[in-house]
């Protein structure tokens, strides 16, 4: 599980949280356990960093108050708002848990292999990239893996056929489907659905 330094900060007007994005800090809140919510600040680069290294938004992490070491706690990144333009981080929400508890969150759900229908020309398309589970705090896996060697041309994986770790519960309908091979589109065809679409507006327009 990965540390993330912050510390406390004082309630404050817009002005004050655009100034702390300006020097590199995410006004957050930190709440749950029954305890009162506490507006906190953490560094953009160390959660940029993170993030990038655990490949989702939803980690379990440590929280370590240097200047409050009573208040250092487990938490759940649980919700992060960013620019819509620049997509810098405004603004963070992390919920305390315990590491003994279990918790619901989605999980990224990665391919492992080379599809034997990509082989024979075909092409593969991802439909679900996450699934939701149930886990120890303590246990989230980085993500779950589908493994695409044996899927050809007009096959289907769904959430059943994941590899999971012992102790995750997938929430996910296990017949959702997440990766099918395609046969590609031949120009021909591409001229045919065209045809059909010309010939379609046609009628519409008599």
């Amino acid at each position: 599980m990965q540390t993330l330094k912050a510390k406390k900060r004082a309630l404050g007007s817009g002005s004050i949280k655009t100034n702390m994005r300006l020097n590199g800090g995410v006004p957050s809140v930190l709440y749950g356990e029954a305890k009162e919510a506490l507006p906190i600040e953490v560094e953009a680069k160390a959660v940029e960093k993170l993030l990038r290294e655990e490949g989702s938004s939803f980690i379990v992490l440590q929280l370590d108050f240097e200047d409050a070491p009573e208040l250092n706690t487990p938490a759940l990144v649980k919700e992060i708002q960013r620019h819509p333009v620049k997509s810098n981080l405004l603004h963070m929400d992390f919920m305390r848990v315990r590491l003994d508890e279990r918790i619901h969150l989605p999980v990224p759900v990665i391919l492992v292999g080379r599809a034997q229908g990509v082989i024979d020309g075909g092409v593969i398309d991802q439909q679900l990239r996450e699934v939701q589970v149930e886990c120890l705090a303590a246990e989230v896996p980085e993500h779950l893996e589908l493994d695409v060697t044996t899927l050809g041309l007009g096959g289907t994986l769904h959430v059943a056929d994941l590899a999971v770790p012992e102790g995750v519960t997938v929430l996910t309908e296990a017949g959702y489907a997440i990766v099918s091979i395609h046969a590609p589109r031949t120009a021909k065809g591409d001229e045919e659905a065209d045809a059909e679409d010309a010939e379609g507006g046609a009628a519409d327009e008599s």
